[in-house]
């Protein structure tokens, strides 16, 4: 059961979440033209997404079973000190000479990739001593702390061009507020979380066989994960490349295009998620954000006006928000405790795989195709998700409800 001591711990961390939303919404607005600015292409902005994504694959894959075996607080530290030196990094890059701007760019933000293994491990710790239906409530928490982060952090390199001039300057500037988030979350962390945790299992050899059996336990979740995350990585991925092709957007109104964007899925991870849970049922509102996500897709791909785009985005990215706090209760939910951090960085790792692949295709279908042919992609896989729940039976999605019996679930 949760205690003073833990409920404390838990505060901290949806801090140290909140500062990180923050870090990555202050680098994302910015990012495409740092790289346009350095003579890179439209595919080499949207490989940038990918290449985080793929970092992100590789440490969540990781992070989550290493904080199984060595304890929470020890591998959340050791990550926002490297999201500390990678940002500090990206800040000097005008030092380096020209040519090697982007390769240094390219390995410094695959690092910050890395370290994002630290949410799977963070929703995991949360979770660990709270009782089953607590769970949804936990991880939308942490899930809308990260969205505030985020709401902010487009919003600081907008109001900061009403005092510097957008240049190298500005961008360090930028950077270095990033890598202060990251610290002032690790001085958080060692502070107010001052003891070691107890590791949540030891490395036997029969383990390699439980984690196996332990990820089939939770396929479907995974699989529907991948589906909605590959659908909100076109938001990530050509959203500004989009807003300046068609609009003639600058980086301050893509700054505040994705502010906007955020906020609403702040408000969709804080009231629509509970609220859809208990008027639909979580089976029938996973439904309803994917029919949502569909359709918005459509909207955003066929704008000829910005507030057509701007409503497509906010549509995508709230049902989204939606759809995959739900995928990751269910993980959470039906993970053994010793597999949380596990299996929790195993849907992060599925996340983020599908924003990898969905950046590289959407970077190559916007510079080849067309501007809107990464939107109909990613409505055309999302509606996959639509037989798969209606058709399959979803024994997980009966046992989320579990506490309060199953039939909410259906």
């Amino acid at each position: 059961m949760p205690t003073k001591t833990n409920s404390k711990r838990d505060r901290t961390l949806v801090g140290v979440v909140f500062l990180d939303g923050l870090g990555f919404g202050i680098v994302v607005p910015i990012l495409p033209f740092v790289v346009l600015s350095y003579n890179g292409s439209a595919s080499v902005v949207t490989l940038f997404v990918g290449l985080y994504a793929a970092a992100s694959f590789l440490g969540s894959a990781y992070a989550g079973d290493l904080s199984d075996r060595f304890g929470r607080r020890k591998l959340i530290s050791y990550s926002l000190i490297g999201s500390v030196l990678a940002y500090a990094g990206m800040s000097a890059i005008e030092l380096l000479p020209s040519t090697l701007v982007l390769t240094i760019l390219f390995l410094l933000r695959f690092i910050t990739g890395l370290m994002t293994g630290r949410d799977a491990i963070v929703r995991a710790t949360v979770t660990d001593d709270q009782p089953d239906q607590e769970h949804l409530k936990m991880i939308a928490t942490v899930s809308a702390a990260y969205g505030v982060g985020a709401v902010l952090g487009p919003g600081l390199p907008s109001i900061a061009l009403f005092f510097v001039a957008e240049d190298a300057n500005y961008y360090a500037l930028i950077f270095m507020v990033a890598s202060v988030a990251s610290l002032v979350a690790f001085a958080m962390l060692r502070v107010t979380w001052g003891k070691e945790d107890t590791p949540q299992r030891e490395a036997k050899p029969e383990v390699r066989i439980d984690r196996v059996v332990a990820v089939r336990s939770v396929g479907l979740p995974l699989i529907l994960t991948f589906l909605g995350v590959f659908a909100f990585s076109t938001v990530i991925s050509i959203t500004a490349l989009f807003g300046n092709e068609v609009f003639g957007w600058s980086a301050m109104q893509i700054g505040w295009v994705m502010v906007i964007v955020s906020l609403f899925v702040v408000i969709a991870r804080v009231l629509l998620v509970r609220l859809a849970s208990e008027w639909f049922g979580e089976k029938r509102a996973m439904l309803l954000a994917v029919l949502v996500g569909v359709m918005s897709l459509i909207i955003t791909a066929t704008s000829v006006e910005p507030i057509q785009f701007v409503l497509g985005l906010i549509l995508v990215s709230t049902s989204m928000a939606v759809f995959t706090v739900f995928t990751d209760t269910v993980v959470s939910r039906e993970a053994p405790v010793e597999f949380r951090g596990f299996l929790l960085g195993a849907s992060q790792a599925v996340a983020a795989g599908a924003l990898f692949f969905g950046a590289i295709l959407n970077g190559i279908m916007f510079e080849y195709v067309g501007y809107s042919a990464g939107y109909y992609l990613g409505a055309g896989l999302l509606f996959v998700a639509v037989p798969i729940l209606i058709i399959s039976p979803f024994p997980f999605l009966v046992a989320i409800d579990r506490n309060v019996g199953p039939s909410t679930s259906e």
